[in-house]
Order: structure tokens, then C-alpha cells, then sequence
């Protein structure tokens, strides 16, 4: 591992995905009060997060160092590691196992929130309330830029996250029906798409980076998203925000049904969570049918013109 210099004591990593990030960073600092760190140094794996990391803890030092998973695991194999005179902390270190196990297994219902809250040696107490994310004057431009470029109406849009990468994936009929109800009542859409196959929707799609699209999202007439790591850190959000929970399709371990997914990282348990305009919808007691009827009557559109 490079080395990061002698200006720090101790190093943080938390070798994870967005959504167990933006927990992290929430009690991160509280984190390193509990460990006495005077000069901590919060490293970042991939260059993706370190505009996470620019919203929620713009405060503290940090640095990207590009490793990789195996990489990851060996500097980190467990929550308190030594290099030289330096601590490094990295929460969580067995990538859920336990937590997986737990959700399974345990004897009593767990969260994931509550998980890593633990395994940080917090109490509840101690992490009542989340930061709200900083976006920077930048941040706000950059975002625009980008937006007027494709010729998004920014006065009258919506977002869509048709992608997870463990979520079993909802009908492409879903978000074509979705897309042209909010295109026949005069919105915008913006497809937040990854891979090529929902870019066919009628909507418009860019490039940006985490704290963009945050930025764009908080400033959207709605947000409709396959449940995934990046819109968990929407919780704050005021928007309207409807997630889709599905069965999980794990590349390791057992596979959680949609009502799992829910009771085990359903949104409503995180600190300031805004739930005024969050509908979380367990599919497995929802049609798609039925979720586009709910959005029909929240937004009050004449349902026929989508039948």
C-alpha cells in the first residue's frame, strides 16, 4: 500500500458499496472520537465515492487510493489492523457475512443501520441525526451544465433508477408505461442508466457523478427507483420517492425475498430519514400494474392515458 505520510495517525476504510458509505459517514466521526484519533486520514477505494464523501464529511482529510477487492482484504482483514505506527479502521471488515447470517438465522428481527451502527461500538444515542449533504456552488453548475446539454425541462422532471445490480429487475413494459404517463403530462424524464438497455426509454440520460445526481434528484418533481445502494443515501430527501424492493439476486449466500429485503434495509430505520414522501413497495404484494395506478393517484393523472 502507498504510503499516505507521517501528517496522520490513523487510517479509515470502509470497504463497501453506496449505501453502507453514506451510513458510515454519518457516524464516521463519532467514530474516530471513540477511537481518540487526533489527525485520522479516511481513505477512498474508488474514484465514484469520493464525491460521497465531498457531500457528507467535507471536513476531513481524506484520500483516493485505487485498490482492489483482494487488495482491500489484505491491508484490511480485520476491524483494527497496524502498518508502522498507524491504526487502520475498517468497520465491518468480513463484507456482512455475519450481517447475512443474522438476517437468516438470528434470533430477533436486524438492520442493517443498526448493524453497522454496532460493529462501529455506537450506541443510538449517539448517532440520533444524519448530516445533510453538502452541494457545493460547483457541484449546483457542473449539474446544469450537464442537464441544459441534453435539454432536460429542469422546471418540470422526474428521475428514473431502473437498475440494481442485486435487485431482481422490474419489466422494461414498467417503465415504458411509467415514462410516457409522466411524458403525456407535460415532465421530463431523466433515465439514470448505466448499461445500454434502459437508454431506450423515452427519456434523456448523462454521465455525472454521485453528488450530481443527488443534486439533480433533490431537485425533481419525483424519484422512481429498483432499490439500490445510491438512492439510500436519498433519505433525507424531500422529494417524492417511490423504491421498488424485489427478491435479491446475491453473486454470494442466500437470496432474501423482497419482504426481507424491506425488514432488513428498508429506509424508514435511518436517522432523519424524510418518510412524508417515501413509499417503500414490497413487489411481492404489489403489481406493477398496481404501484403505476398508486403513482397515478398520488400525482392525480387521468389514468387512461397510459391504458
Amino acid at each position: 500500500m502507498q504510503q499516505t505520510g507521517e501528517q496522520y495517525d490513523d487510517i479509515y476504510i470502509y470497504k463497501h458499496h453506496i449505501g453502507e458509505i453514506y451510513l458510515y459517514l454519518n457516524m464516521v466521526k463519532k467514530y474516530i472520537e471513540k477511537n481518540g484519533s487526533q489527525k485520522p486520514l479516511l481513505l477512498v477505494n474508488e474514484r465514484r465515492y469520493v464525491s460521497l464523501y465531498k457531500m457528507f464529511v467535507p471536513d476531513l482529510d481524506m484520500k483516493y487510493i485505487p485498490l482492489t477487492s483482494a487488495e482491500l482484504d489484505e491491508y484490511f482483514p480485520s476491524e483494527i489492523t497496524y502498518y508502522g505506527r498507524h491504526r487502520l479502521f475498517s468497520p465491518t471488515p468480513d463484507r456482512f457475512e455475519e450481517l447475512r447470517y443474522l438476517i437468516f438465522h438470528g434470533e430477533e428481527p436486524i438492520h442493517f443501520y443498526d448493524y453497522i451502527r454496532d460493529s462501529m461500538g455506537l450506541l443510538k444515542t449517539e448517532v440520533q441525526h444524519f448530516s445533510k449533504p453538502h452541494i457545493t456552488q460547483e457541484v449546483q453548475k457542473r449539474t446544469r451544465e450537464k442537464v441544459e446539454k441534453i435539454g432536460l425541462n429542469q422546471k418540470k422532471y422526474i428521475v428514473v433508477f431502473p437498475e440494481a445490480v442485486t435487485a431482481s429487475e422490474l419489466s422494461m413494459n414498467f417503465w415504458t408505461a411509467l415514462c410516457d404517463m409522466f411524458e403525456a403530462h407535460g415532465y421530463d424524464i431523466f433515465v439514470n442508466a448505466v448499461g445500454k438497455k434502459y437508454r431506450s426509454l423515452r427519456g434523456k440520460w448523462c454521465d455525472m457523478a454521485l453528488d450530481e445526481i443527488y443534486c439533480l434528484a433533490s431537485r425533481s418533481d419525483g424519484v422512481f427507483a429498483l432499490i439500490n445502494g445510491l438512492v439510500v443515501s436519498f433519505a433525507q430527501m424531500e422529494t417524492r420517492r417511490y423504491f421498488a424492493y424485489t427478491d435479491q439476486t446475491p453473486t454470494v449466500g442466500e437470496r432474501m425475498t423482497a419482504a426481507t429485503m424491506l425488514d432488513a434495509y428498508g429506509m424508514e430505520k435511518i436517522p432523519d430519514c424524510n418518510k412524508n414522501n417515501l413509499f417503500e413497495i414490497d413487489m411481492s404484494v404489489c403489481s406493477e400494474e398496481e404501484l403505476l395506478q398508486k403513482i397515478s393517484e398520488d400525482y392525480e393523472f387521468d389514468r387512461k392515458v397510459i391504458e
